[in-house]
Formats: structure tokens, C-alpha cells, sequence
């Protein structure tokens, strides 16, 4: 009996003993791992106006960006097949913010990823720049350059090895995009009076389109009987009084900014004629124009012409040997 007992207490403090030496066994083999250190590891820069990198960045459209990932190896071992790809966003925004993940075969953790944010003054879209992705050693020295793809699924840089000596940067360009200005749209839309029988008229309607970046300012309005004209940001409601009667041309002509510019627009949309005469109702008409076509003479009267010039050369040519002939 007692040595049952003795047998037993044996086996006790074998596995008591044999428990540290498991637990050990089992954390230097996560020791025995590569590492790739996290916190800030992606950030940017403005290419165009020649910034450093950093975190957020400030762009503006039409301007070029660099992103930068570094690698760096803590230890204990190497890290084998690290592969970074970073996630651009697709639509178009004031504050893009993007992701790079990094991922190893023998990492611990196996995945890291950090974020970087360019900050655009206006709502654009940033896109990958073909053929720019690089591979730096810690001296950010270009060891060679890496194929497209680290937008679309990532590239693999190999293995990183322990120590400071060993950090890997990748880096790549990206474009934000640059939309074609539109040209500044304006016009004078539409012009309409009212005329009274004691020869007074009164604006009913005044319209304009701007678009663009055209700013509407004010109108002009002549009236068309030598008097002072009107100038005002609200024309409508506005009347004249005419001292006689007679047919009257009016004119407005619209005023915007355009690029801190005054520019002005017209047309028969905003002109306008009246007639007063005594004892009949006053007549608003649009403005008279002049033909745009020759008048048809007619065949008959297009051959007359010809048959009369003709003669008359004739008879000059004639005049003029005779003078000659007489000479000799």
C-alpha cells in the first residue's frame, strides 16, 4: 500500500515539473516568428507641391501624390512571401482615405494595416499611376521597381530580415483628377412690357441664365427715346413715360461677373418695340428686322441685266480700237 501511495506522489511531481518545460516549449516557438512591427506605417505626400510625408496629407485637383508603406522586422526570425496591397478608394470625396495591408507566411501577427488620408479641397476621385510602384531599403535607396498591381490584389517584396538594416519601404504614385473646366454660360432669356394709352410701359418680365461660374449682376435698360436709361438688379415692375408718340425700341441688356469680369448679353430675346399712336391702342411688338435675302428679280429681270451689260461693253470696246485705229 505504501508504495502505491509513493508511486503516485512520484508521478505528481513529474508532471508538475514537466508542465513549465511544456508551456516554455510552446512560447519560444511563437518567439521563433517573424514580426512586422505596427502603429504608423502608411502615409503620403504631395508630389506637386513638393511636401513631405505625412498623415493627413492636403491636395487640391489636378495635383500628384506619392504613398509610402514601411516593413519593418522586429525579430526573431524573418518574415518569408510579404505581400502588401492597398485599398484606393473608387468615388470621388473630400477626405480619401485609404488602407495598406501587409501579410507574411510566418508573421505573428499574420496581418497588419494602417490608413492614410489626403485631404482634396474639392470632391475628386485619386487613381493608381501605372508603372510607379518601387521597393526602397532602409536608406530608401530604390532597390528596383515593382509590377502594377499593388491596387488590385497586391505585390510580394520576398522576405524582410530582422533589424533596422533590413526595413523595406514600398512606394507609388496616384493622380488625382483633373475635370475639364466648363466654360461660363450666360444669356439674356426673355424681355416683356406692358403699354398703356397715356404712353407709359412697365417691365412684366425679365429673365436671364447663368451658369458655370457667371454670376448675374444687374440690367440695363434703354428706352429708346434718347432719356436716361435704367440700371438695377431687379428691372421688373420698372416704367417710362414717353413725352410723344411714335414707335419706340427698347433694350435690355443683361451684366454678369465672370471670373471677377463684367460681361454683358442681349439679343431679340430682350428688345422690344412699342408704338403709341393718338387715339388707338398702344402696339408691343418685337423688334423689326432686316431681310437676310436678296430680293428675287426673276429669271427675266436676271437676263435683261446681263443683255444690258453686255451691250454696253460692246459699245466700249468699239470706242476705244476706233481711238486707236485713228492714232496709227
Amino acid at each position: 500500500m505504501k508504495k502505491s501511495i509513493q508511486s503516485k506522489t512520484l508521478s505528481m511531481v513529474a508532471l508538475v515539473l514537466a508542465a513549465p518545460l511544456i508551456v516554455l516549449g510552446s512560447h519560444a516557438s511563437a518567439i521563433g516568428e517573424g514580426q512586422i512591427e505596427r502603429g504608423d506605417i502608411y502615409y503620403s505626400k504631395n508630389l506637386t507641391t513638393g511636401g513631405s510625408f505625412g498623415d493627413p496629407t492636403a491636395a487640391d485637383k489636378c495635383q500628384s501624390l506619392q504613398y509610402k508603406v514601411r516593413m519593418h522586422n522586429p525579430g526573431a526570425d524573418t518574415v518569408t512571401n510579404v505581400r502588401i496591397s492597398v485599398n484606393l478608394p473608387a468615388g470621388a470625396s473630400t477626405s480619401n482615405v485609404s488602407t495598406a495591408t501587409i501579410t507574411a507566411d510566418n508573421a505573428f501577427p499574420a496581418t497588419i494595416s494602417d490608413t492614410a488620408t489626403v485631404n482634396i479641397s474639392s470632391a475628386q476621385k485619386i487613381s493608381y499611376k501605372s508603372g510607379s510602384t518601387q521597393l526602397l531599403n532602409s536608406q530608401n535607396a530604390v532597390i528596383g521597381s515593382l509590377p502594377d498591381g499593388i491596387t488590385s490584389g497586391g505585390v510580394t517584396i520576398g522576405s524582410v530580415g530582422v533589424s533596422i538594416n533590413e526595413v523595406r519601404y514600398v512606394q507609388f504614385k496616384a493622380d488625382i483628377d483633373c475635370p475639364t473646366p466648363e466654360t461660363p454660360a450666360y444669356s439674356c432669356d426673355a424681355f416683356n412690357i406692358t403699354a398703356d394709352i397715356n404712353r407709359t410701359v412697365k417691365i412684366s418680365t425679365f429673365s436671364t441664365t447663368a451658369t458655370n461660374g457667371a454670376v448675374f449682376k444687374n440690367a440695363s435698360v434703354n428706352w429708346g427715346d434718347n432719356s436716361i436709361g435704367l440700371t438695377a438688379a431687379n428691372i421688373v415692375g420698372q416704367t417710362h413715360q414717353y413725352s410723344a408718340d411714335g414707335t419706340y425700341t427698347i433694350t435690355a441688356t443683361a451684366h454678369f461677373t465672370v471670373d471677377g469680369k463684367d460681361v454683358s448679353a442681349g439679343g431679340p430675346n430682350c428688345v422690344k418695340q412699342v408704338t403709341f399712336t393718338t387715339g388707338q391702342p398702344p402696339k408691343v411688338t418685337p423688334p423689326a428686322t432686316p431681310p437676310t435675302t436678296l430680293v428675287n428679280t426673276g429669271a427675266g429681270s436676271v437676263a435683261a441685266i446681263f443683255a444690258a451689260a453686255t451691250a454696253a461693253g460692246a459699245v466700249a470696246y468699239r470706242t476705244v480700237l476706233a481711238r486707236r485705229l485713228t492714232r496709227q
